[in-house]
């Protein structure tokens, strides 16, 4: 791949380590990207959630100006809501506080839902596909020792999404009902598999 002179002098402005790690490089209404955290897509380098919610921002920002054929889209979580669920036991309340209007504002008009997921320092992406009623669990290095972990992980935030949306479900009024999120099937599938074991990130 060969790259142009205005594409090479902006990968020197975002990887050059002498310049200020904390400088704002990215910036939209959802979600800010420092260069600290741009440094994260080196090779080798674990991706930081920043980078990974910013591209949640930009497809979700897309999906205002784009209609699938059915009228329905695909909303897409930040990366950090699975922290604040697993880790800190954050409230579906609290949650859409913080993130309806920037990710849930189109809820009932989405076919899926994707969800990134994280273990220690490996990420991969829980994809809900509310037509078929199931969850398709895409990750680029299973292993047997951590994938009964991931798989809880997953259902731990199916519930969590499940209640969220009972209560997105309640706000747009009655006659309404939500989608059983934490009864749907869990799948692996195949090809997605072998295609992401290609590439360096599931998410």
């Amino acid at each position: 791949m060969e790259y142009d002179d205005e594409q090479i002098q902006l990968a020197h402005y975002i990887f050059l380590v002498n310049l200020p790690p904390d400088e704002v490089l990215v910036k939209t209404s959802n979600n800010s990207c420092t260069r600290k955290s741009l440094w994260s897509l080196s090779p080798r380098s674990f991706v930081d959630a920043e980078v990974i919610t910013a591209v949640a921002c930009h497809f979700t920002l897309e999906e205002l100006w784009t209609n699938s054929k059915d009228g329905k889209g695909v909303c897409y979580l930040p990366a950090k809501l699975q922290e604040l669920v697993i880790s800190c036991g954050i409230t579906p309340k609290r949650a859409l506080d913080l993130y309806k209007s920037k990710f849930l504002s189109r809820t009932i008009m989405v076919s899926k839902v994707c969800v990134p997921m994280r273990d220690n320092v490996h990420w991969y992406l829980a994809v809900i596909k509310l037509d078929k009623e199931e969850v398709h669990i895409l990750d680029p290095q299973p292993t047997e020792d951590r994938n009964s972990f991931r798989l809880q992980s997953v259902q731990t935030m199916m519930r969590f999404i499940q209640a969220s949306w009972k209560i997105l479900y309640r706000e747009q009024g009655p006659g309404l009902s939500p989608p059983r999120i934490a009864e749907f099937s869990y799948t692996n599938p195949s090809k997605d598999q072998e295609q992401l074991h290609r590439s360096d990130s599931g998410v």
